[in-house]
């Protein structure tokens, strides 16, 4: 969610709850199965690489999405991280802190109040 714009451009690559992109896109650049074969990064992994076949990406920032984890960043998103570190040497550089925000929300409607109450806040 972005309080500045409703759209994000200019995306080198996502780690999306929520992937969409064009059909042409998907059959040029297809999922890596065999270097992600889990539930990790492979998102990552597409995203970058259709990036860099030059689809452009973006993000959608007025969607109100629940996502129903904050995350697994144990011993198997490790390994995929890794793989994803050996296919692209070119991104390894010093890891700065994780960060995210995080808010318990009982329904789909609090959500959508919440978002539009930000937005609010954005505007003015």
């Amino acid at each position: 969610m972005s309080l500045d714009a409703p759209l994000v451009t200019e995306v080198a690559a996502l780690d999306g709850v929520f992937v969409a992109c064009r059909r042409d896109a998907a059959a040029a650049v297809p999922y890596d199965a065999a270097t992600f074969d889990g539930f990790h990064l492979y998102d990552l992994d597409f995203s970058y690489r259709a990036h860099r076949a030059g689809f452009r990406l973006a993000v959608a920032c007025d969607l109100g999405i629940v996502h129903e984890s904050k995350g697994d960043f144990g011993a198997e998103w490790s390994r995929y991280a890794a793989r994803f570190r050996t296919k692209f040497p070119e991104l390894s550089a010093a890891q700065g802190s994780p960060h995210f925000y995080a808010a318990r929300v009982p329904t789909a409607a609090d959500v959508l109040a919440t978002q539009r109450r930000l937005a609010e806040f954005a505007a003015g």
